[in-house]
């Protein structure tokens, strides 16, 4: 009898060390923030206090750009986005993001792209709330075809912002 408690006990307290090893691996593995390092933060938060207006040409331009630019106007809440015009001068991604007018706030839903001009919907992880503030901005492609703020950057215009632009959701 004493063998097969041994036993018993050997066996589950196995098992509950396989639960806490494998809860942890999986709780690591979907637990983890994703961030802009610290460097990228900085540069943005410093862009962004500066004043909105002329960070961005928002007007559409019916003449082919070949420079990177994004367009898009205000729109009903819902849980997509649509990009009237997006440059890209290589591939690419037009990444949603909240906030307020002056800071970036997380990342709502990504779309890639390839190098060119397009009309885009981008479709949203949470809706977006009418009254709320919300910017797209363009990101480049590591090379991976996946997207991540921790590997993937941010565009950067001739005068060393970010390429993006501001839009309220009505």
């Amino acid at each position: 009898m004493e063998f097969i408690h041994t036993q018993t006990f050997r066996v589950t307290t196995a098992f509950i060390i396989g639960l806490v090893v494998g809860g942890s691996g999986v709780w690591a593995l979907f637990a983890k923030k994703v961030e802009a390092p610290e460097e990228q933060t900085a540069a943005v938060v410093e862009v962004i206090n500066e004043p909105i207006v002329g960070l961005v040409d928002t007007t559409p331009s019916t003449e082919l750009s070949k420079n990177p630019a994004i367009h898009v106007s205000n729109q009903s809440s819902g849980d997509s986005v649509i990009i009237e015009k997006v440059v890209l001068e290589e591939d690419g991604w037009v990444v949603i993001h909240e906030g307020t007018e002056s800071s970036i706030g997380n990342a709502l839903g990504a779309t890639r792209l390839d190098a060119g001009e397009h009309q885009t919907t981008v479709e949203l992880l949470r809706a977006t709330e009418a009254g709320n503030i919300y910017r797209a901005v363009l990101y480049r492609d590591s090379g991976d075809r996946a997207f991540g703020l921790d590997k993937d950057f941010p565009v950067i215009d001739s005068s060393g912002g970010p390429v993006m632009t501001m839009f309220v959701i009505n």
